[in-house]
């Protein structure tokens, strides 16, 4: 494996692959800037000014309808009129647009939608009378306001399910996952989960969407057919959990999690859960918590940022083995480039003062 080390801003969080112009864009929160990577150079070749810092989850994303980049904000105004999302245009690497939730708190997360072509967009904090709740926004692809929605409060992730054209949002403040229709823009069900939600991946083999909680330790899964919930009970041992991700290649869902070993210590493993047989088809035992995951459909591997580690490793999808691991500085989110067949990797190794950098990993 060869790596590549690219210079992006300040305090780099967040990474988006754009197809329209083969780039990278990464989302630096220090200094308010995107940071836009070549895929055929690895170089930067231009920062866009966003005056945008983001806020937890750290999340981009791309709508290939309108060849745009949106990142959310933690908010401002210009000229008086307030903003919370940022759109940025792939083909002018320029601000297209800025869109404002009426949330009157920060962006969260963000998923793009296929069947409206429009970004589903999760902010903070609406007061209604005494109870606040957070809400989505339903933002079409000329950059307008369709419709906002009340969900519950302290949420997280959107995710997107194309085979019933449904965004489901997790809110661990009232324990629910709500259900949009992307017809309607309506919440059409709700769904108890309870515990801390935080992480959700959409499996498309079984039309499931998968949900780690934080306590209890499990996977919950809703059908995308009928919104039925099981649960898949993660190893009694388990200490904590961290990411989720998909692979399509073996149809698996990885849990990334810690657990207490046999000596009273802390040791890291990854649950590979088969959306099959909603059942654990294998543990990976690795150094660090595996936290964030991409799929590389050149070789048909996931690659897994441990968190507070400096390894990438390689889970073969085949065998369920780590099959290789590389060296580099703190490794977070991750995303992959179809065109050059390369993993870029953010590392949290800048500061709001500092520049960051991100690894490129060819295989």
């Amino acid at each position: 494996m060869s790596l590549a080390n690219i210079t992006v801003g300040n305090a780099p969080v967040s990474i988006q692959y754009a197809d329209s112009n083969q780039e990278v864009y990464v989302a630096n929160t220090g200094d308010g800037t995107l940071s836009v990577i070549s895929g055929a150079t690895d170089n930067v070749i231009t920062t866009i000014d966003t005056s945008c810092n983001l806020y937890y989850p750290y999340q981009i994303e791309y709508n290939p309808a309108n060849q745009e980049i949106y990142e959310p904000c933690t908010g401002g105004s210009v000229n008086g009129v307030l903003w919370n999302l940022v759109a940025v245009s792939t083909l002018t690497n320029t601000v297209a647009a800025r869109v404002y939730s009426g949330s009157g708190g920060p962006g969260l997360g963000l998923v793009y939608a296929g069947s409206n072509n429009d970004i589903y967009y999760l902010s903070c904090c609406q007061d209604v009378g005494s109870t606040q709740y957070d809400i989505v926004t339903a933002v079409s692809s000329a950059n307008n306001v369709v419709k906002s929605v009340q969900v519950g409060y302290n949420c997280h992730y959107l995710v997107y399910d194309d085979k019933n054209q449904d965004v489901y949002a997790g809110c661990e403040g009232d324990g629910n996952v709500y259900v949009i229709s992307t017809a309607t823009n309506g919440v059409i069900s709700k769904i108890y989960v309870g515990g801390r939600d935080y992480f959700m991946v959409y499996a498309p083999s079984s039309n499931e969407i998968f949900i780690l909680q934080q306590g209890p330790f499990e996977v919950d899964v809703i059908s995308g057919a009928t919104d039925s919930l099981t649960t898949v009970a993660l190893p009694s041992s388990t200490q904590y959990t961290a990411g989720i991700g998909y692979d399509p290649a073996n149809q698996e869902v990885y849990a990334g999690t810690s657990y207490y070993n046999s000596k009273g210590g802390v040791s890291y493993q990854i649950v590979a859960i088969s959306t099959i047989s909603n059942s654990i088809a294998a543990t990976i035992q690795t150094t660090g918590w595996p936290y964030y995951m991409v799929y590389d459909e050149s070789n048909q591997d996931m690659y897994m940022s441990l968190e507070y580690s400096n390894q990438v490793i390689v889970v073969s999808s085949a065998t369920n083995q780590i099959i290789a691991a590389v060296t580099t500085s703190l490794p977070q989110y991750d995303e992959y480039d179809p065109a050059n067949a390369q993993v870029y990797v953010v590392n949290d190794v800048g500061t709001s003062s500092t520049p960051g950098t991100v690894t490129a990993i060819s295989s």
